[in-house]
């Protein structure tokens, strides 16, 4: 078994190999999994299998978007994920965005 999220593209392989095993056929799930990985680098480390995007907002208004590294969970036996990294300066907010706002549409007249 891997631990921690300096393998976190073997940790969540794993997660989709047992959610494949044990669901449904059809079923899935989506989740987006994050970690600073030290305050010295002050990187972030994420996996986004099938979440709507995070973004990581700067105090100066600039933002990242943090897109998927992977597919849903659950729906194939044979299945990859990447890990993404960002820079995180200090007091850098960020938002993860929950599934359905960025689909939401505005009716217009």
């Amino acid at each position: 078994m891997v631990s921690g999220l300096e393998n976190a593209g073997k940790v969540v392989s794993y997660v989709n190999k047992l959610f494949y095993e044990s669901v449904t056929p059809g079923f899935f799930a989506t989740m987006f999994l994050w970690r600073i990985t030290s305050m010295a680098t002050r990187r972030l480390r994420y996996v986004n299998c099938g979440h709507c995007p995070a973004f990581l907002v700067r105090a100066d208004g600039t933002c990242d978007e943090l897109g998927s590294t992977a597919t849903v969970l659950g729906m194939f036996e044979n299945w990859n994920c990447t890990v993404g990294e960002a820079p995180c300066r200090p007091a850098t907010p960020w938002w993860c965005i929950p599934t359905g706002l960025t689909e939401a549409r505005r009716r217009v007249r």
